[in-house]
């Protein structure tokens, strides 16, 4: 996904912004790492089947980073 795709496609709901706020806090996430986190949310949720990114999608997305 480029990044004007990202916003179209990878939205999130309020509980789920909060987590990914929380995170950048934490680890100190950087703009590009926003991006590559909320990719593989979206593709998390794709082969769920989900037109929406769910808690469970964001935090295995996280859990995936490196820190």
């Amino acid at each position: 996904l480029e990044t004007q795709e990202l916003d179209k496609f990878c939205t999130l709901g309020e509980k789920e912004q909060d987590i990914l706020e929380l995170a950048i806090r934490k680890f100190g996430i950087s703009k590009r790492g926003v991006d590559k986190i909320l990719r593989v949310s979206r593709s998390i949720a794709d082969l769920e089947k989900s037109e929406m990114i769910l808690k469970p999608h964001l935090l295995e997305a996280l859990s995936f980073r490196k820190i």
